[in-house]
């Protein structure tokens, strides 16, 4: 058994590479299908069943001749649940920090 891997350690590198490589797309991809699909989804208002917040911060980045700080703002996102063309669906959908604090799981959100 060693000696095959001692043989063939390119070829299962290769292998590796691929196999890592075809992963990344398949996220990739995805993703990209998944922000598709919630912006199909899209409606105004709905039953909220989820929140979620994505903490701003700052990126602070320097090399020899260059210098750049970059902040990000944090993110507020409410799910949303209701009625598109006769079909129940989901959207998430980003709101303010008050439209956050002031909706709770449950509650019906409208923009």
């Amino acid at each position: 058994m060693l000696d095959f891997l001692k043989e063939n350690k390119g070829l299962i590198i290769n292998c590796i590479a691929v196999i890592i490589i075809l992963i990344v797309l398949i996220a990739f991809v995805y993703a990209i299908f998944s922000v598709l699909a919630n912006e199909n989804n899209k409606i105004s208002d709905g039953k909220v069943i989820d929140k979620s917040y994505q903490s701003g911060g700052t990126n602070i980045n320097s090399s020899h001749d260059d210098f750049s700080v970059r902040s990000t703002p944090p993110q507020y996102y409410i799910l949303i649940e209701g009625n598109k063309d006769g079909k129940t669906v989901e959207y998430w959908c980003e709101v303010t920090a008050a439209e956050y604090d002031s909706v709770k799981i449950g509650d019906w959100f409208k923009r």
